[in-house]
């Protein structure tokens, strides 16, 4: 497969703030899918993907929010998310609604969690 050009000026359709943010949600997501592959204990995503992470269902979505909190690469998933927002599903204990996070929901925080 053939590379792909690098970027031109003039035809390159990002402007420096773009390909910043790119850069960022691409590190970001680097730094997730790391600290996944070298947890040594279980992430809650992985271990169970259909355990409500991107259900419909408020309740379900409640519940994976709640198992959030005692997942290994919490502070990553903030991270990336904050980096490179997800229009849906429940991310870093949030639960995502067209970018936002709930109204009424607290954001993720590995200061003070109590593990459970």
């Amino acid at each position: 497969m053939p590379s792909r050009p690098e970027a031109r000026p003039g035809v390159d359709r990002l402007t420096e703030p773009q390909r910043e943010a790119r850069d960022g949600r691409t590190a970001a997501h680097a730094y997730l899918l790391d600290a996944v592959a070298s947890s040594d204990r279980p992430v809650p995503c992985v271990e169970d993907p259909s355990g409500g992470w991107t259900s419909d269902v408020p309740a379900q979505k409640a519940a994976a929010a709640e198992k959030c909190y005692t997942c290994p690469v919490l502070e990553q998933c903030a991270a990336y998310i904050e980096a490179w927002p997800e229009p849906c599903g429940v991310w870093a204990g949030q639960q995502m609604v067209l970018g936002n996070t709930r109204p009424g929901m607290k954001p993720a925080s590995p200061r003070g969690l109590v593990a459970r």
